[in-house]
């Protein structure tokens, strides 16, 4: 359905239907979870009982922050720092872009992430330093796959 002003969707996000928003918003219903996307970039998983997963309420454009304000308030989201909140932290399905490489994301108690990663080569898994992960990381979320970047912290950062 196409949504052509903010009262629909408003009534949209609300019902949890799938549509399009001035043709930069989306959202969709895939496995059981609403996953609302502004320009590709998912902003909202929320399972369809409302549980929420993940809001990237990250700065990118005037445009996307009023979508975000919008979600906030509709879907009662805590999230005042402009970074993007996992709510569900159990330890998750992880897929590096790099061929073979795979294995588990968990969250540390400050909400950072720690990899149990493996590279396999036939039947032979050898560990791997978190060091050689590519930039972009697959996290599974709520029976969804979503890139996400990553920043190896070191002591300075």
């Amino acid at each position: 359905m196409i949504v052509r002003n903010k009262e629909g969707l408003i009534k949209a996000l609300y019902a949890k239907q799938s549509f399009t928003y001035g043709g930069h918003v989306s959202a969709d219903i895939s496995k059981n979870v609403y996953i609302i996307r502004d320009y590709d970039t998912i902003i909202l998983i929320v399972s369809l009982g409302g549980v929420i997963e993940f809001f990237n309420n990250r700065f990118y454009s005037v445009t996307t922050s009023r979508l975000q304000k919008l979600l906030k308030e509709i879907f009662n989201i805590n999230a005042p720092e402009r970074k993007a909140y996992l709510f569900n932290t159990e330890p998750k399905r992880a897929f590096c872009l790099a061929d073979g490489i795979a294995g588990k994301a968990f969250f540390n108690n400050d909400g950072s992430l720690a990899f149990f990663v493996e590279w396999i080569n036939g039947e032979n898994m050898h560990f791997i330093s978190p060091t050689l992960l590519t930039q972009v990381i697959s996290l599974k979320l709520a029976d969804t796959w979503c890139g996400i970047e990553a920043k190896l912290l070191r002591g300075e950062d």
